[in-house]
C-alpha cells in the first residue's frame, strides 16, 4: 500500500507511521488485542488505583507510535507506555533503534482490565 507523503509539511513521526502501516500491521494489531486475555498475570506489575484486578502484557517488533492510539481506544485499556526492549545499548534513542543494529525493538506495555476485554 502506498500512501502519498509531502515531506515538507509531515514530521518524521508521521512520515515514520505512513511508511509503516501496511495491511500485514492493522491485522497484527487485531490479532493482539483477541489474545491479551490469555495472557498470565504479573501481579507486582498491576497498577493499583484501579479496582479491578489488571492484567500487564507488552508486545514489541513494530512502530509503537503507530499502534498505542488503537490500544488507548480499546475498551477495558487502561494505560499505555511505549519504549524499546531487548537491546543491549544503555540508553537507547529512537534513532538509534530504528537503525536496527542495536538489537532494540519498539514495545508497548499495556495495562488492561480482563473483565472488560474478551
Amino acid at each position: 500500500m502506498s500512501v502519498p507523503t509531502s515531506p515538507k509539511s509531515e514530521t518524521n513521526r508521521e512520515q515514520h507511521c505512513l511508511r509503516s502501516t501496511t495491511m500485514k500491521g492493522i491485522l497484527a494489531l487485531a490479532l493482539l488485542l483477541s489474545a491479551l486475555i490469555a495472557l498470565p498475570v504479573d501481579s507486582s506489575r498491576a497498577q493499583t488505583s484501579s479496582p479491578s484486578p489488571t492484567k500487564s502484557a507488552i508486545f514489541a517488533g513494530g512502530c509503537f507510535w503507530c499502534i498505542q492510539p488503537a490500544f488507548d481506544k480499546a475498551k477495558g485499556v487502561i494505560k499505555t507506555v511505549v519504549g524499546y526492549s531487548g537491546g543491549t545499548e544503555s540508553n537507547p534513542t529512537y534513532e538509534l533503534v530504528s537503525s536496527e543494529k542495536t538489537g532494540y525493538r519498539e514495545a508497548i506495555e499495556i495495562t488492561y482490565d480482563p473483565t472488560k476485554i474478551s
